[in-house]
């Protein structure tokens, strides 16, 4: 739905010390879709970006901080065992 593989820095920009979405989309929302485009846009503008340090999105489930589907799968399925599904899926 978004146009083309960028990154972070191509869908938004500084203002006033602020980082401010834009993501242009390649189609107009169909009416079932805004509601999901607002709640997704709102998870965005929650995240913090700061200009001064770098940001880093890390997986906390494995040690190197990486995201693999093998420590997914083995995170999934500890979680399972445990019955505590409900944290990844809420």
């Amino acid at each position: 739905m978004v146009r083309g593989s960028k990154t972070e820095k191509d869908y938004g920009s500084w203002i006033d010390s602020k980082w401010s979405w834009n993501i242009p989309l390649r189609r107009p929302l169909f009416d079932w879709e805004i509601d999901q485009w607002k709640v997704f846009t709102d998870i965005l503008e929650a995240i913090i970006i700061r200009h001064s340090t770098p940001n880093v999105l890390a997986w906390s489930f494995y040690v190197n901080g990486r995201f693999s589907v093998g420590s997914f799968h083995h995170q999934l399925a500890d979680s399972i065992k445990n019955s505590e599904v409900d944290f990844m899926f809420s």
